[in-house]
């Protein structure tokens, strides 16, 4: 029991009714919305005067309506909200009837998934961002399994890559510097300022490569541009910038 199909097919009935009047050839589709109202309908592609929609709509206002509450018009687009009451009624109904199983509906598309979430990239400082992605990656498994998916996870752990060993170079040419900051800041921060400063470097030896092998003016200006903003790496947690 989806105890929002009620007010979806209320409303489906209204625009039906609109686009008869207004002489339509089909009916727009019902979508779900935050910005006008909790249902919407376009009429954008069927060539609507707004104002005769407007005056269609008003004329429907005072017709009593079991789920549904401030039928308005913004621009052509048609919206509602619901009647908090009617439909808090049929939640309590579909929670008393459906138990655990409430929030199941038909329309769940039943199939095989991957899921790869939150994959924490290692040569990058951990933020609140990957436990943000964790908590939705691991909620959209939930929620398909709740429907009757079957969901394999991934976590890709990406520590063979260029990056890594960008990063194990660096940190094995700087461990004594690097296991003294991690002491005062986050290692994983001192694995990123290790990884971009060395990251950069090697950037800037490619971009001299192909600066010595360039024989375009305005082609090596632009090189050379590129060799001058890679010189400014950050350095490491507690270390002066450089001044030149």
């Amino acid at each position: 029991m989806d105890p929002l199909r009620p007010p979806r097919e209320e409303f489906e009935k209204i625009v039906a009714e609109v686009a008869r009047a207004l002489s339509l050839e089909e009916i727009p589709p019902v979508e779900r919305t935050r910005r006008y109202g909790y249902f919407s309908a376009r009429f954008h592609k069927y060539r609507v005067d707004h104002n005769r929609l407007r005056e269609v709509v008003d004329s429907l206002k005072n017709k009593p309506t079991e789920y549904l509450r401030g039928i308005s018009v913004d621009g052509l687009y048609l919206n509602v909200d619901l009647n908090i009451r009617s439909v808090g009624e049929l939640v309590f109904e579909a929670l008393e009837k459906m138990g655990r199983r409430y929030g199941f509906t038909e329309e769940c598309k039943v199939g095989s998934f991957l899921v790869e979430h939150t994959s924490a990239n290692p040569v990058h400082p951990l933020h609140i961002g990957h436990g943000r992605n964790a908590i939705l990656g691991d909620s959209l498994v939930r929620l398909l399994r709740f429907c009757g998916n079957e969901v394999e996870t991934h976590f890709y752990v990406d520590d063979c890559g260029v990056q890594v060993m960008y990063a194990t170079i660096g940190y094995d040419a700087v461990r004594r510097e690097a296991e003294e900051r991690a002491r005062r800041v986050k290692p994983d921060v001192v694995v990123g300022h290790i990884y971009s400063a060395v990251n950069a470097v090697a950037e800037i030896n490619k971009l001299k490569k192909e600066l010595s092998s360039q024989v375009d003016d305005e082609k090596r200006r632009g090189v050379l541009a590129e060799v001058d903003g890679g010189a400014g790496a950050s350095p490491l947690p507690g270390e002066a910038p450089s001044e030149g």
